[in-house]
């Protein structure tokens, strides 16, 4: 009995793990949305964009930790995340980091106080974004 309760425990442990691991990643996720819903607005009206440093900066340092976020063993439970993520680990790295670099243009953009730039950085950091969920994630 014991060891049939060493045995079950050891695996409801892998799939806590497991559903902590995406809780964390739909968290951050749900941050970084939360970040470019305020900047929208302030992108379309070019106003003062030096302010959204800190929310381009939190975006930036979600988007470096995404592929880490995908582990080995997260693609099932509360997810959207595709199978693709993990048979086509090199493809999901590449628009990580696509999609990171257009968040770096955007910090360049906000950081100079040009409106006009940041607003065009901010449209090319949706589409990477929109491209990475198009092949990476279910809706």
């Amino acid at each position: 009995m014991l060891g049939l309760a060493l045995l079950l425990g050891a695996g409801g442990g892998a799939a806590w793990a497991q559903a902590d691991v995406i809780a964390a990643r739909k968290a951050s996720m749900k941050r970084m949305s939360e970040q470019l819903e305020v900047m929208k607005p302030v992108m379309e009206a070019r106003g003062d964009v030096s302010a959204l440093a800190t929310r381009v900066a939190d975006i930036a340092e979600i988007l470096a930790s995404v592929p880490s976020r995908f582990p080995t063993g997260s693609d099932s439970g509360d997810t959207k995340a595709r199978p693709t993520i993990w048979s086509d680990r090199a493809g999901f790295e590449k628009a990580a980091e696509t999609t990171l670099a257009a968040a770096q243009t955007l910090r360049t953009a906000v950081q100079s106080g040009d409106a006009s730039a940041s607003a065009a950085a901010f449209q090319a950091l949706g589409g990477s974004c929109v491209g990475c969920h198009r092949g990476y994630r279910s809706r």
